[in-house]
Parts: C-alpha cells; sequence; structure tokens
C-alpha cells in the first residue's frame, strides 16, 4: 500500500495541473458541505445541553402562547406524567451596583426549573423551594457571561450583594459556560431569580409563564399530551375560555422545528454541489485513464494482477479526495466564521457552531466516500482493458473506445441534471427573495434606530416622574442634528377586546389586539401612512377620554362597511357596569411584525384558521381528543391506549368528531 501511495504521490506530481484541478473542485464541494453540517451538527443533531434532554417538554397555549399562574398552578398539581414542572417569566432589571451599569436580559423562573435540567452550578447553588415565598425572593444566579463581564470572573462572588432595579439581591450561583436559558423566546438571558407568584397564583389573566417539564421515565409526549387534555377540560369547565388549546411539545423540537427545513434542503443543495464535483473529477479521471492505457497494458502483460491495477487508480483517487478534504477543512473553518457573523439572530444555538470532532470525522468519511465513488468507474475501466488492444491502439494513437465514450456521456449528463436541479432551486430562491423585497411592511425600516430604555429602580420610576423625564430625554436628545423624530413606543401586548354595542363574547372567546402604546409622532417616523382619522396628539394625556388608533385588519374585521372612526372598544371585562371605553380616533396601513411571509392583508385566511380553532374548541370530550391525534396520523389502537378507551369505539368518536367540527365550522364561517 504504501508503494501505491508513493506511485501516486509521483503520478500527480507529473501533472501539477490535472492535480489542482481536480483538488480545488472537490475542495469546494467538500468545503461547503462540511461548513454547512457544521451548522446542521449544532443545531439539530447535537443535544441540548441538559440531561436526558429527549424527556424536556415545554407547555404553552397553541404551542406558543404563555400561560396564566392559577393555570400552571393546577397542571403542576394534578398531572401524573411529568416528574417535575416549572415556570418561567419574563425579567429585564437594570444593573447598577458594577462599573458597568447595563440593562440585562433574564428570568424569573420557579425553584423546579433548574434541577429538572440536570445542570448543576459552576459555583454555588441554584434556588430553593422557600425562596418563592414573598418577600424572600431577593437572591440571583448570574450566566458564565455575565460574570466573566461585570465581576471578572472572581470566585468570591457568591454572598456578594447587587442592586438590581434599586433593590439588593445576593448571588448565589454561577452557571456553566455552556449553559443557556431559555433555549428558545428568550435566549440571551444572562440572570436568573426566583419566581413569586403571590397573590397572582389564582389568576386566570394576565398570561406571562412559560412552562416546562420533564417527563417521568416510560411516559411518552402523546401520553403526557393526552393527560394535559383531560386536565386542561376539567379546568376549562370550571373556569371557562382558560385552558384552550394547550400542548405539550417536546423541547427539542420547540427549539429547533422552524428552522429544520431550511437547513435541511441547503444541506442537499451543497450535496448536489459535491456530486457535480464528483462528477466532474470523474471524467478527468477517465480521460487521464486513456492516455495511460498503453502503461496499464504492458503492466498487465508483465503479469500485474487485475485487482493490483484497480487498487493502484483507487488509490490515486483516494489521495487527491483526501488532499481535497485537508483543503476543504480550511475553506469550512472560514466558511463556518462567515455563517455565524452573517447568520441571523433567529437561528438557535448559533454561538455553538464549530468545527469540532463529529465535524472532522464528517470531512474524513466525505473524503473517503468522494475518492471512490469518483475514482471506482475510471478505475474499473481501466483494470478491465483488453492488453492486445490497447497495445494495438497505441500504436495507432487512437485513445477512446465506443463503450469510454458512453461513459463519458453518462457522467456529462449526470453532470448536466445535477446542475439543472440546482439551477431550478436557486431560480425558486432568487424568486423568493424577490418577492420577499417586494413584500409591502406597511413602514419604512430604513435609518431607523431602536433602543430599549428602562428606569426602574431610579428615582424616575416613581409616580409622576417617569413621563417628564421621557419628555426631557425626548428634548435633549432631538436636538441632536441627525435625529430628525424620535418618538417613544412601549411594548407590545395581546390583549382580549371587546366592541361597544356587540353582543358579549363567551369566556375565552374575546377577539385579541396587539396593542402597543406610543407617543405622538410614532407613526410619522415609522412612515405608516394614516388612512384615516388622526394621529395621538400630545393632548390625549392621562387626563382626557382613553383613544386608540387601529389598522386596516380591525376595521375590516369588525366594522365592514363602516366607518370606524368615533367607535368604541374596552380592554375591561365586557361584564362590567362601568368598563373603561376607548375611542378611535384613526385608522393606520397594516404593517408586517413578526413573519415576513404572512402579510398583514391576508384577512381570510386569518379568520378561517381562528374560526377552524373555534369551532374544535366547541366538539364535546372524547370526540375532541380523538379527532386531534388522528390528525397527527395515530392509529386507532394507539388512539385507544392513549386515552385508555377501547378500540373498538375510536372509528365512532373520530367520526362524529368530524361531522360535529363541520357542522359548526359551518356556522362560525356563515355567521361573519
Amino acid at each position: 500500500l504504501l508503494q501505491d501511495v508513493r506511485y501516486a504521490l509521483r503520478q500527480l506530481q507529473k501533472n501539477p495541473g490535472f492535480a489542482a484541478v481536480a483538488v480545488i473542485t472537490l475542495a469546494l464541494g467538500i468545503g461547503a458541505n462540511t461548513a454547512i453540517f457544521s451548522v446542521v451538527n449544532a443545531v439539530l443533531l447535537r443535544p441540548l445541553p441538559y440531561k436526558d434532554d429527549g424527556r424536556l417538554v415545554v407547555v404553552l397555549h397553541n404551542g406558543r402562547n404563555p400561560v396564566a399562574p392559577g393555570n400552571f398552578a393546577d397542571w403542576q398539581k394534578q398531572n401524573h406524567v411529568f416528574e417535575s414542572m416549572g415556570a418561567a417569566e419574563m425579567w429585564s432589571p437594570n444593573l447598577t451596583s458594577t462599573d458597568n451599569p447595563e440593562k440585562l436580559s433574564g428570568l424569573r423562573i420557579t425553584s423546579d426549573i433548574l434541577p429538572l435540567l440536570g445542570v448543576q452550578p459552576l459555583l454555588g447553588r441554584v434556588f430553593l423551594p422557600e425562596e418563592q415565598d414573598p418577600g424572600k425572593e431577593q437572591e440571583v444566579v448570574l450566566s458564565y457571561g455575565l460574570w466573566q463581564s461585570h465581576f471578572a470572573g472572581d470566585a468570591n462572588v457568591l454572598g456578594r450583594s447587587i442592586v438590581l432595579n434599586g433593590s439588593s439581591y445576593t448571588v448565589v450561583g454561577v452557571m456553566p459556560r455552556d449553559f443557556q436559558f431559555a433555549p428558545f423566546w428568550a435566549t440571551k438571558s444572562a440572570i436568573w431569580a426566583p419566581l413569586v407568584l403571590g397573590d397572582r397564583l389564582n389568576s386566570r389573566t394576565g398570561n406571562s409563564l412559560r412552562v416546562f417539564a420533564r417527563l417521568k421515565p416510560g411516559v411518552t409526549l402523546d401520553q403526557a399530551q393526552a393527560e394535559m387534555g383531560q386536565i386542561t377540560a376539567r379546568l376549562d369547565k370550571e373556569f371557562p375560555g382558560t385552558n384552550r388549546n394547550v400542548q405539550a411539545l417536546s423541547l427539542r423540537e420547540k427549539v429547533v422545528g422552524n428552522i429544520r427545513p431550511a437547513l435541511l434542503v441547503l444541506f442537499g443543495a451543497v450535496g448536489f454541489v459535491l456530486l457535480i464535483g464528483c462528477a466532474n473529477v470523474a471524467h478527468m479521471f477517465l480521460a487521464r485513464s486513456a492516455d495511460r492505457q498503453r502503461e496499464i497494458a504492458v503492466r498487465a502483460a508483465l503479469g500485474a494482477m487485475r485487482l493490483r491495477v484497480l487498487r493502484q487508480y483507487l488509490v490515486e483517487s483516494l489521495m487527491v479526495a483526501l488532499m481535497g478534504g485537508v483543503v476543504g477543512l480550511l475553506l469550512a473553518f472560514w466558511g463556518t466564521r462567515v455563517l455565524i457573523a452573517l447568520g441571523p439572530q433567529q437561528i438557535p444555538r448559533l454561538a455553538t457552531i464549530a468545527v469540532d470532532q463529529y465535524v472532522l470525522l464528517f470531512v474524513v468519511a466525505v473524503s473517503v466516500t468522494t475518492g471512490l465513488a469518483f475514482g471506482m468507474l475510471p478505475a474499473w475501466k481501466a483494470s478491465a482493458a483488453n492488453v492486445s488492444d490497447a497495445l494495438k491502439e497505441g500504436d495507432r494513437g487512437t485513445s477512446d473506445g465506443l463503450r469510454r465514450n458512453r461513459l463519458r456521456s453518462l457522467l456529462v449528463g449526470s453532470e448536466f441534471a445535477f446542475a439543472v436541479i440546482l439551477l431550478a432551486g436557486a431560480g425558486l430562491m432568487i424568486r423568493t427573495l424577490v418577492a420577499l423585497q417586494n413584500v409591502d411592511p406597511g413602514f419604512d425600516p430604513h435609518n431607523v434606530l431602536s433602543m430599549v430604555v428602562g428606569v426602574q429602580g431610579t428615582e424616575q420610576a416613581s409616580a409622576g416622574h417617569t413621563g417628564p423625564f421621557y419628555q426631557q430625554a425626548l428634548q435633549k436628545i432631538s436636538t441632536i442634528p441627525s435625529v430628525n423624530h424620535l418618538p417613544l413606543a412601549g411594548d407590545q401586548w395581546g390583549f382580549p377586546f371587546h366592541v361597544q354595542g356587540r353582543a358579549l363574547e363567551r369566556p375565552g372567546e374575546a377577539p385579541v389586539a396587539a396593542f402597543r402604546a406610543v407617543f405622538p409622532g410614532y407613526f410619522r417616523t415609522m412612515r405608516i401612512p394614516i388612512l384615516s382619522g388622526r394621529d395621538v396628539a400630545e393632548a390625549d394625556n392621562l387626563n382626557t377620554p382613553d383613544v386608540v388608533v387601529i389598522n386596516e385588519y380591525m376595521a375590516h374585521r369588525h366594522w365592514r362597511g363602516e366607518d370606524p372612526i368615533g367607535k368604541q372598544i374596552t380592554f375591561d371585562d365586557g361584564s362590567k357596569a362601568t368598563p373603561s371605553w376607548a375611542t378611535v380616533i384613526g385608522v393606520v396601513k397594516n404593517t408586517v411584525r413578526s413573519n415576513w411571509v404572512a402579510p398583514a392583508e391576508d384577512y381570510e385566511r386569518r379568520l378561517e384558521i381562528e374560526e377552524a380553532r373555534r369551532a374544535l374548541d366547541k366538539i364535546k370530550e372524547p370526540m375532541r381528543s380523538c379527532l386531534l391525534l388522528k390528525q397527527q396520523g395515530l392509529s386507532y389502537r394507539e388512539i385507544a391506549t392513549t386515552l385508555s378507551i377501547k378500540e373498538t369505539n375510536v372509528g365512532s368518536l373520530v367520526a362524529r368528531g368530524r361531522k360535529q367540527f363541520a357542522r359548526v365550522y359551518g356556522k362560525i364561517g356563515g355567521s361573519r
């Protein structure tokens, strides 16, 4: 074998141009595949950095919406499928007790959260159950990054007091370098504190919690979903409209589910690039083998076995492939850095992308497979040549036989086929990109700078000081020559509302609006056109009646064919004797909020989804659960096992559920 390697190197040295082109061709394909595999490995294949992450689940409304404290408390008490269950709530404290004051991203969590993840702190401890009691929650656990940046990695940080939002907290722990929680939603959390629910423990509104849980050994996700369906059905009867569409999802799927299709498509695309490269190099080797026919014939005439010639050719192809793999690995190191720098922040675990031992094994495997793929056919053809014919053809100077021409035609055809597939895919991607660029977001994002400002823990947070502080800040910053407009806008929330003069909705069925409090000038700065009515004015304040500006969708949905200006809505409970009414003073153009590919003008599709959900909510159990599980692809036997019912009854329950859904959906759809 060593002799074959030396001979292969001599052959490549004799033809440096051939060797360089072959190595570069393969390096580009292997490098692209390695770079993308490093992303696939980090995002899709590598387990989450928690103990036995396959048993971790997240429980949310509709699989994405937060949960009310009272519901979480009941789920935690009544379930029998989870080993433990905890909740987390967004927290953005101002850290003011260090040399680098900063607004942090953090979470308030119950004492169950960190233990159920199975990750031990690097220093100190996690929270105790009693630290969830009111007045005992002044402890924090730091992330490794925050510990390094603000405390210089001081090992004596435990027990140190820090000031957050004007209150003193004690550091009780530091998490390891690679620890991240939550892996979705609040991915930049750098500090954690106990979650005290207090008076909110019985609240069925104010949904703000994300619920995490660990399955008991032997319990499947379907079984957990079935029990949660039973629990929420009981609770929804007791507290109507509070426990609908609750889903238990795998935490791993929640983290990577949205990005998986795009990554796999991209991985397949670069795979086609490598296949084209293999076909190209195989074509080169086949042409080169024709020039070496006489050499092979002489060796065969001197007694060289066919297997010996075949091995020699394969060693040469493997040497070229391994060289291409080494150069491709260098390209992959550079490529992964570019991907991390340019990759959107929505890609989960982006910071963990690296060329590790698994990526190195991938390079070796791809290189060897590639060498065999492009080297086998030329080697087989060369070793199968007829000695007498080869010598005669060599004397006449001829190069290719009919069968070799057929093989070349096959390779050229495969290159064209793969290239056409890639070009078709590229064309579709370009068309999608052009379509996205042509989407009208409803606002102009160019030259718009946003920042997060918080006054928690300062004297400006006290009553009567917040408004004047922001007004003074706006006046001073607006004097900067490069600043044209400087409005303020609060966080975006989703609130149910009731339209004046309409029938009162059943609990849980009130429409929900995305709500944001804004200063005058917000629409002008964002260049959101006001279609009718007026903008928010300085005169609209706490001492005047409430006013709202709505978008086209809301006007179309609730006042179709009417002028919405002057109409009134309330965010209070519609059953109140004297709810606080807000008057519609303007209508603005629809704007894209989170999903660029789902334009706000897509009214009817949104209505259909909403109506289908409402119809499904009205189906009685166990027909509803049977219908949902059947839609997920479960067999009748699996449904019967999950719901603990007779298999013979499942078919009729599914059929009745479908009929009831069609009847209810028809009534809801026909009412608009």
